[in-house]
């Protein structure tokens, strides 16, 4: 009876060490960091990186024009490619091949001094928000102009928000018949006209920021029940409903003497985190303020932070091209 017991208890133990080792080997999969695949703009070195936290020898930049703002993703997603990559500068805008490593394409127009974003029109032309200059002394003529280009690249109408000021983003609505724009004290929802000619643009709704200042970017939550933005120097995510309550305000502790200094663009996740931008200011030093990129994880506790000041300035905008957590 020993020995049967003693070659009975043989595959008990064979069992045991197999789901001992499937359990490991969940914890590790949950544990796996998530693969982050980035192009970040970069403002105080003029530069647009790749960024791969998988394999650091794979990032790399390529030298851009100052400002380098509102970095979008032009045409689809290909396998195997990182893609081309428009952003604004002086009069105008760029766009970058990454994976050639240069400039592709280039408009400029004497109507854009002062522009700060452009989004992609559903009749094939563009739409450009301007922070018009010389009107800092009188307050109420303050405004944003948006400018309206056709397919051909010509300039068909000017729109102008009166009332709000220092546009920093515009985030076009599905459709393209309304649009997001963040600016000095907060954003607004506009709508777009669709006629060709000067007009008056229609603020739909005003959205207050709870304090500080310079509203950087403002998206539609995945949900679709109320909007994520980056509150610039409140250092902040602030999530609004669609009524436009404060119902969320994450931050980033310092720590290891660095800080939340201006938070930029932002991006939900599928799996409830966000990430956020963290601008440091114009120098190209200033990256040592504070991490680049922070993100939250569903509870607004700070589950990831890239941190590299030799590699990069100050960030202020990013598209993601990968966030694989693994599972």
């Amino acid at each position: 009876m020993h020995k049967f017991a003693k070659l009975a208890g043989r595959p008990c133990r064979c069992r045991a060490l197999a789901v001992a080792a499937a359990a490991m080997a969940v914890l590790s999969a949950a544990a796996k960091e998530p693969a982050r695949r980035l192009v970040l703009s970069d403002e105080s070195r003029g530069r647009i990186h790749y960024y791969d936290s998988t394999d650091p020898s794979k990032c790399f930049y390529v030298n851009a024009e100052k400002t380098t703002w509102d970095v979008q993703r032009v045409g689809k997603a290909e396998p195997g490619k990182i893609g081309r990559f428009r952003y604004v500068c002086r009069k105008g805008f760029k766009v970058v091949d990454m994976d050639e490593r240069r400039d592709v394409d280039e408009f400029r127009h004497p109507s854009l001094a002062g522009i700060s974003s452009v989004s992609l029109l559903p009749d094939g032309g563009f739409i450009a928000s301007v922070n018009p200059y010389g009107t800092k002394t009188n307050p109420k003529s303050r405004s944003v102009l948006l400018r309206r280009f056709s397919k051909e690249r010509a300039l068909v109408a000017t729109y102008t928000c009166t009332g709000i000021f220092n546009s920093r983003t515009m985030t076009l609505l599905p459709g393209g018949e309304e649009a997001l724009i963040a600016h000095e004290k907060g954003f607004s929802r506009v709508r777009i006209p669709s006629e060709n000619r000067d007009m008056e643009v229609t603020e739909m709704k005003h959205f207050k920021m709870p304090h500080g200042r310079n509203m950087y970017h403002a998206v539609p939550t995945l949900d679709g029940k109320g909007y994520w933005t980056g509150a610039g120097y409140s250092a902040e995510a602030v999530r609004f409903s669609a009524g436009g309550d404060v119902e969320k305000v994450w931050s980033a502790p310092p720590a290891d003497g660095r800080k939340g200094f201006f938070f930029a663009e932002v991006k939900e996740l599928p799996n409830g985190h966000l990430l956020v931008a963290n601008w440091t200011g114009h120098g190209a030093a200033d990256s040592k303020r504070g991490w680049q990129i922070v993100e939250f994880d569903e509870n607004g506790k700070v589950a990831w932070t890239l941190y590299d000041p030799e590699r990069f300035g100050s960030i202020h905008g990013f598209v993601v091209l990968e966030y694989d957590v693994g599972r």
